[in-house]
């Protein structure tokens, strides 16, 4: 590294001090989890948060200056009244929540055309907003609709009141657009915003599926490392990540934590559990628990998983549960695996060790 000719490493003790950072001396779980650390302190720092501001406003005010300007940032080409044919109809249905990378709504779009089935598009706030604006790039002299502003109101309740105001303004600003003249409504970046998308499906077939779901036992999935040590004999599991949550009634995100018992476990001393992580229905752990096990009681134990909301204002309550059958990994135990492991709710699920005992 030294002969590379960077000014950063000029000495050997620049070269130590990247070695140490990659911490050579932890295990793979415990460098993931500092590192995991890391990130989330990076997150959480002001500066960190301005930084990604600025960028975010650069991007949207300094697009390339080679793209076309009917070409939007989230669709990779340009499409046309010709190639997808003339819309008669286009509308917002319905609207859903979703917290991950980020806390955003998605607006589901009914777009409709002549001797053409129906579509279902989604979008967010600011696709719309980048819409209006390469708009205004491509019509300069010409009055478009009247945009709804960016004016936000924090709070939950407060934030769920402005979407629902937004989909109305939006409908309305749709509705308006269709209806200028042809040269603004049937333009290319009009019918680009209104093209069916390979996400647009993906979406759909999710919600389809969820639909099927529902009332019924999914509320999200685990991602679990586990490996056992026969010189050891101990168990390592490792809870990597939650997704797909289901929050409480009532409530849009949670502060959810994992609470975890080997089993069986009478006197209810093998419980751990991880860190609380904020207002997410996503969380990420990477977190390493241990327990002693003699390889011949490998077969007998099962490891059952309940996943936790520690909201501030509201008492602790179970999310859902999964309980991981160690009799039928042992094969695979001693090398390590990983696995999504389906999450249920508690009218589906047997009620063992789901009393509160924090």
């Amino acid at each position: 590294m030294l002969p590379s000719g960077l000014v950063e490493l000029s000495s050997a003790d620049d070269v130590l001090y990247v070695r140490d950072a990659l911490l050579p001396g932890r295990s793979d779980a415990e460098a993931t989890y500092a590192f995991t650390k890391h990130i989330g302190d990076s997150l959480g720092s002001m500066a960190t948060q301005i930084n990604f501001f600025i960028h975010n406003l650069a991007q949207l005010k300094f697009s390339s200056p080679q793209a076309p300007p009917t070409l939007l940032t989230f669709v990779p080409q340009a499409y046309s009244i010709e190639t997808d044919g003339r819309i008669s109809c286009a509308v917002i249905v319905a609207y859903y929540m979703k917290y991950y990378p980020d806390a955003h709504a998605v607006y589901q779009i009914q777009v409709t055309r002549p001797q053409v089935s129906m579509t279902m598009l989604f979008r967010r706030y600011r696709e719309f907003d980048e819409l209006h604006c390469r708009l205004t790039l491509c019509f300069p002299g010409d009055e478009l609709p009247g945009f709804p502003g960016k004016t936000y109101i924090p709070g939950k309740s407060r934030a769920r009141e402005t979407v629902e105001r937004r989909l109305s303004e939006l409908n309305k600003y749709i509705s308006l657009l269709l209806r200028m003249e042809a040269r603004i409504s049937e333009s290319d970046v009009v019918y680009t915003f209104f093209h069916c998308l390979i996400r647009d499906e993906q979406e759909k077939t999710r919600m389809e599926e969820e639909s099927g779901n529902e009332g019924g036992a999914v509320a999200g999935k685990v991602k679990v490392h586990l490996m056992y040590d026969r010189k050891r004999e101990s168990l390592s599991v490792m809870i990597r990540h939650v997704t797909d949550l289901v929050p409480r009634e009532g409530t849009d995100t949670a502060d959810p934590y994992v609470k975890m018992y080997l089993k069986p476990d009478v006197a209810k001393t093998t419980k751990q559990k991880t860190k609380i992580a904020r207002r997410t229905l996503h969380p990420t752990y990477n977190e390493t628990f241990t327990y002693k096990v003699p390889h011949q009681a490998l077969s007998e134990r099962s490891l059952e998983l309940s996943v936790w909301d520690a909201s501030i204002l509201l008492n602790k309550q179970c999310l859902a549960v999964a309980t991981v059958d160690l009799s039928t990994l042992q094969s695979e135990l001693t090398s390590g695996c990983g696995r999504w492991v389906e999450l249920h709710s508690l009218s589906q699920a047997p009620p063992t060790h789901l009393e509160n005992t924090t």
